[in-house]
């Protein structure tokens, strides 16, 4: 049986166990049921929260760019010289695959996403766009 967990909690032990499948089996590959038995939940526990295989990925996607969006906030808040900002994001992603071994997996995931769905390719590239924009004009 599975325990009582806050919405939030929940949604985050969902989304872990879609990122996990995600990495081990590909985006095309992995089915709800996967994420189900990967979460230990019942496949209508995964569709209570989210309608489709796609929306786990968006919502993944979406935890990804608040993450890469809040470190470029505190780098641009820094005091200090352009270049240190600089070294500072050139430090950011070297450091989170790090310590976030499936991350960088994650990345080649969401690559295999863009090549099948025109959506998800604009999408990542709009994003790209703004971090960069940020990145290279506000710093």
């Amino acid at each position: 049986m599975t325990r009582h967990m806050s919405e939030s909690a929940r949604r985050e032990q969902i989304l872990e166990a879609a990122r996990l499948c995600f990495v081990e089996s590909g985006y095309l590959a992995t089915r709800m049921d996967d994420v189900a038995r990967k979460a230990d939940l019942s496949k209508g526990g995964i569709y209570f929260y989210f309608p489709s295989k796609h929306a786990l990925l968006e919502a993944l996607v979406e935890e990804e760019n608040v993450r890469s969006m809040a470190f470029l906030e505190l780098v641009r808040g820094q005091e200090g010289a352009v270049a240190g900002k600089l070294e500072l994001l050139g430090r950011f992603y070297p450091l989170y695959f790090a310590e976030h071994p499936e991350a960088a997996r994650f990345f080649v995931v969401l690559s295999e996403a863009a090549l099948r769905e025109p959506a998800m390719r604009d999408r990542l590239r709009t994003m790209q766009q703004v971090y960069l924009d940020l990145s290279l004009i506000h710093i």
